[in-house]
């Protein structure tokens, strides 16, 4: 027998455990792209099967030459493999302070987005579909000079909607004896909202969901009949919006927001008759 198949990890030798001559930081280094099963707290009460996608990491002092990157899957391990678990902020903050204590690091972060799923209906006929979102879930714990951690908690949320090109309803023609038109067009706007809660505050997908459609031109639907398409281009058509006005749109509603005290908000418009995209972001600090 190979004398190989009887050493154990204590007799193997720990290369990230080696000095590093280079003395260089590293803000984050990990694991990232793990597709986990998982489960959501919904605002009603109810919860959501679906799946995520984590990245996990934590700051490298420039004295270490690596990390222990089989830990990170370890511990993410002991979250997947309980049933009943859940990934809202408090179940990260502990998964990141885990990580703190096993990599022996004074930073720690863990990042999830998941598939969000809500029913929407139609606007005229009701009928009710499942409508996709994406929700995210960030979190920072940083072990100060004193022992103490500090935490940061990240919500946030994809949504995409319609857009209707103010410049161009204001340029195409309009027949006011029949009520149609031509030109106006529109295009997908993706809204990107990310919020950091105050200490113990709790904020939920749906309402992040709900303050992106509310500042678009008006909602993707998952089911369209003929009169829904009618009433949705024409809500569209009737609310035109820039992506500067969207980005505007969801900022003035977040500065009055309960419980965040600071957001992000990006608008990415997929156009239709330009090969470029447009996009407007905003940063505030709520005070």
């Amino acid at each position: 027998m190979d004398s190989r198949d009887t050493l154990s990890s204590d007799h193997l030798p720990d290369v990230q455990e080696w000095s590093d001559s280079r003395g260089i930081d590293i803000e984050k280094v990990g694991v990232s792209e793990i597709r986990i099963p998982l489960q959501l707290r919904e605002k009603g009460g109810g919860i959501q099967r679906s799946v995520g996608e984590v990245a996990l990491s934590v700051a490298l002092p420039g004295k270490w030459k690596g990390t222990h990157m089989s830990r990170f899957t370890q511990l993410l391990n002991t979250f997947t493999q309980n049933p009943d678990h859940t990934f809202a902020s408090g179940e990260m903050v502990a998964l990141a302070s885990m990580m703190l204590e096993k990599l022996g690091a004074q930073r720690a972060f863990v990042e999830v987005s998941v598939d969000f799923f809500m029913n929407v209906e139609a606007p005229e006929t009701g009928l009710v579909g499942v409508a996709p979102y994406v929700g995210l879930i960030e979190v920072e714990v940083v072990r100060e000079d004193e022992g103490d951690c500090h935490t940061r908690v990240f919500t946030g949320v994809e949504v995409q909607g319609q857009t209707c090109c103010p410049c161009s309803r204001e340029i195409s023609d309009f027949d006011p004896k029949t009520g149609k038109g031509r030109g106006a067009h529109s295009q997908h706007g993706d809204v990107h909202i990310l919020v950091e809660a105050k200490a113990g505050e709790m904020i939920w997908f749906e309402d992040l969901i709900e303050i992106a459609i509310s500042s678009l031109s008006a909602p993707s639907y998952p089911i369209l009949k003929r009169i829904d398409e009618r009433a949705a281009t024409i809500q569209a058509y009737d609310n035109p919006c820039f992506v500067e006005d969207v980005v505007r749109n969801a900022a003035l509603q977040l500065r009055s927001f309960p419980g965040i005290s600071w957001f992000e908000v990006e608008v990415l418009n997929h156009e239709v008759i330009h090969f470029h995209k447009a996009f407007a972001r905003i940063q505030e600090d709520v005070t």
